[in-house]
């Protein structure tokens, strides 16, 4: 499902993203990027029902300014 978003809250959204991809591969390495890549690939792809390849993960907010 897709939200209709301006183009000023996407830029935004593009910062703040981009800015916790870094400080999590800063913290935890480029292992720590595998959470993000597969939130971004499932927002394209329909992964078959059947047989998930993986457990979902929620992202966290590892920012310890914004906390």
């Amino acid at each position: 499902m897709s939200k209709e978003i301006s183009r000023e809250e996407f830029e935004e959204l593009v910062i703040k993203y981009t800015k916790n991809i870094c400080n999590d591969i800063i913290k935890n390495g480029f292992n720590g990027i595998e959470g993000w890549v597969r939130e971004l690939i499932s927002s394209e792809f329909i992964i078959e029902k059947n047989n998930p390849p993986y457990q979902p993960v929620e992202l966290q907010d590892i920012n310890p300014s914004t906390k």
